[in-house]
């Protein structure tokens, strides 16, 4: 009973974390992301770094938050679906982050970047691994979904508020 309640939490903070996804990336956490008109698609990888126009502390800064970002995803697949394999997985986080570049080509918003596609992986990846070591590290899986989850948890709340704050101050 104790593991269908924590893998119920589990897929609820998962649809959470999805939310706050799309806000992050497609919305850019501005909910008016939308109507700046602007379609720019990217197939030079880690081209940003050496764009001239282009400040290399910016395109840093999104290289580190793109695999910042989907560390989470990472981890949520592993938890929620144990018995899929690593390279599943990883192809799930492409995926998701093919659509992701897909909606923001669509709508012309932000950039549609191949190196978004391999960061957004590679922070998969990341997270992947780090709850396959977790679980190597302590045999008590049940124990590390309950500490992953309560920071999930705390990390959603503080998103969450802070995206109702944007809201409502754009909404003034």
């Amino acid at each position: 009973m104790k593991e269908k309640k924590l893998k119920a939490a589990g897929y609820v903070l998962f649809a959470v974390y999805l939310i706050l996804l799309v806000w992050i990336i497609v919305f850019k956490m501005d909910p008016w992301t939308i109507y700046r008109y602007r379609r720019y698609v990217c197939l030079i990888p880690f081209g940003s770094l050496f764009d001239k126009g282009y400040r290399l502390d910016y395109a840093v800064r999104d290289i580190v938050y793109n695999i910042l970002v989907f560390i989470p995803f990472g981890i949520y697949i592993s938890m929620l679906f144990k018995r899929m394999k690593p390279a599943a997985a990883a192809a799930v986080m492409l995926t998701v982050s093919a659509v992701f570049e897909s909606v923001q080509y669509v709508f012309s918003v932000g950039t549609t970047d191949v190196t978004d596609l391999i960061t957004n992986t590679l922070g998969g990846i990341i997270g992947i691994v780090s709850y396959r070591l977790l679980g190597k590290l302590n045999r008590n899986s049940s124990r590390i979904d309950i500490i992953i989850l309560a920071a999930a948890a705390f990390v959603s709340l503080v998103l969450s508020v802070q995206m109702t704050a944007v809201i409502i101050y754009f909404l003034q």
